[in-house]
């Protein structure tokens, strides 16, 4: 699965909209975790390992 794009330094994720391959059902989801995405690399939820990649707008 692509990683998700955000223009924000900070995100959350529920697993409400993760990849349906991913261990936890997306109808469930997960326990709310912030994950900070301000850096170059990729960060992983560690619930659903859905990933995150901070752009900024002007990239």
């Amino acid at each position: 699965m692509n990683p998700t794009i955000t223009h924000e330094p900070v995100v959350m994720c529920d697993g409400k909209n993760s990849d349906k391959n991913a261990t936890i059902s997306s109808e469930v989801g997960h326990p709310a975790v912030y994950l900070h995405v301000n850096t170059k690399d990729v960060v992983h939820c560690p619930y659903c390992s859905r990933s995150f990649v901070f752009k900024l707008d002007f990239e």
